[in-house]
């Protein structure tokens, strides 16, 4: 097993430096990336380290936490030697000073901590599952190679002053007009800029980050190894959009999608490439897939959440055969584990556990958030 990680980091970590040509026939194929997509997950990955550290130094500064989380280890740990090592990785001094500093690294979501959360599975997906695909399609995994080339299609929010300089416009405009509830939305809104904040929406929820959080991730994104030149990566930008939409604020990008079915219908005429890949999980792209199919070419899919979450139109369509997810066992080798100890794996639990009691508390606290808005919406 330790032997297999191995050869998965080095072909992962030489893929990242070019790797060298073998002599093998190539071929095509093109992987079409739902950017948004995947900067939300990003953004996700990025709050939930942020919460394991928030909770564990929450943790360590209440007497009361800090007694229940040291009898919940020596009840579940028979051996209190072992206990006390565990207690001690988790919320010793060193470990939370170290807390603490990762608080301040996560709190700026920047780009360069951003990227890597999808571009390893990205880069792990195009070069460890060349032969899954090789036999899909029918052809010899001996000789040949995949030729990648990928498209990321993206939007930038507009600079902070253009929205908040069109809110204070319309607060004014709603104040005249007597309407209270959408100045009062419009205030709140004035007031997370002017802090230089945004609540970006993911599935169901929203990820409070710095405003130019997108700005960071793509020009990280542009300007870093992510970009393979020996995948021919191609980032496709356009722009998004802030506005006032009746009772509440439209955060929309415009023309993204329609770039990349346009480029997907583009390569289903090219009859070079032999298969598409699709890195989303919008169930929007079924016709496109539908489109491809029709043109003889297989489609593959990678979505970035675990099987259960994957989009049902898009696995009918593609068929659960060529849909992939983060649950594959080749991602969960190449995931980093310190060992397999009791002692290790017990402390990770526990961190994850804290993490899902803070997140959920933060849940709460946001439909709190959004009950005042419908009030004020009423008004």
């Amino acid at each position: 097993m330790k032997e297999v990680k191995r050869t998965i980091k080095k072909r992962f970590h030489g893929l990242l430096k070019g790797t060298p040509d073998y002599k093998k026939n190539f071929v095509n194929s093109v992987f079409l990336i739902d950017g948004h997509y995947t900067f939300l997950y990003c953004l996700e990955k990025n709050q939930t380290e942020l919460f394991k550290n928030k909770k564990s130094v929450e943790i360590s500064s209440s007497d009361k936490l800090m007694q229940e989380t040291k009898d919940d280890i020596y009840r579940k740990i028979n051996n209190p030697e072992l206990a006390e090592s565990v207690i001690k990785s988790l919320y010793g001094d060193k470990q939370i000073n170290r807390y603490k500093k990762e608080i301040e690294r996560l709190e700026k979501f920047r780009g360069e901590d951003l990227v890597p959360y999808f571009s390893e599975y990205v880069w792990i997906f195009q070069n460890e599952f060349n032969e899954i695909f090789l036999d899909k399609i029918g052809l010899n995994t001996e000789n040949t190679l995949l030729n990648i080339e990928s498209l990321i299609f993206d939007a930038h929010h507009p600079n902070k002053d253009e929205p908040l300089g069109w809110f204070i416009k319309n607060k004014e405009a709603a104040l005249e007009w007597g309407r209270t509830g959408q100045a009062k939305l419009l205030d709140t809104y004035i007031e997370k800029l002017n802090h230089g904040v945004w609540d970006f929406y993911h599935e169901g929820k929203f990820i409070r980050a710095p405003y130019d959080t997108k700005k960071s991730y793509l020009d990280f994104l542009e300007s870093s190894f992510a970009i393979n030149p020996q995948n021919k990566t191609e980032v496709v930008l356009a722009k998004r959009h802030v506005h006032l939409r009746g009772s509440y604020i439209a955060d929309y990008e415009k023309g993204v999608d329609t770039s990349l079915v346009i480029k997907g219908c583009e390569y289903a005429e090219d009859s070079d490439t032999r298969f598409v890949c699709l890195i989303t999980n919008d169930g929007d792209f079924e016709p496109l897939v539908e489109h491809i199919q029709s043109k003889g070419k297989q489609v593959f899919l990678l979505s970035l959440v675990e099987e259960e979450r994957v989009c049902k139109a898009l696995k009918e369509a593609i068929g659960k055969e060529n849909c992939f997810n983060i649950s594959h066992e080749i991602f969960s080798l190449n995931k980093k584990e310190n060992d397999s100890s009791q002692y290790s794996s017990y402390a990770y639990y526990l961190w994850e556990q804290q993490s899902m009691e803070y997140m959920k508390e933060q849940e709460e606290k946001n439909m709190k958030e959004m009950e005042e808005w419908y009030k004020n919406k009423k008004e």
